[in-house]
């Protein structure tokens, strides 16, 4: 799924997914289902992670997942963690390896 396919619809987090079927096969390591919306909280895990832009559509989405969270979902990568640890201000918390610019 991506960010756009999760959404706080009808007092729940919810998502448009595709269910995956994993075999032990090494070409043909998964099969994907039918698409289907489903609630977040049966998921088992969910990975919020993204590169540049950071921007306030990814902050909001961080917001739902945090609600999938208290509902019981598995997110990895924490949303709060990563909107309160901006790795562009990441620097801040090692000030002996900055380096000032003469």
């Amino acid at each position: 799924m991506t960010q756009a396919d999760v959404v706080w619809e009808d007092g729940a987090t919810r998502a448009n997914v595709d269910p995956l079927t994993l075999s032990a096969d090494d070409h043909h390591w998964y099969e994907a289902g039918e698409a289907l919306r489903a609630r977040a909280q049966g998921f088992c895990g969910s990975d919020d992670a993204q590169g540049p832009p950071f921007d306030m559509e990814y902050v909001y989405s961080t917001y739902v997942l945090e609600q999938a969270e208290r509902e019981g979902a598995r997110v990895f990568n924490r949303p709060r963690a990563i909107r309160d640890h901006n790795e562009k201000m990441a620097i801040a918390g090692f000030p002996a390896l900055i380096r000032r610019r003469s």
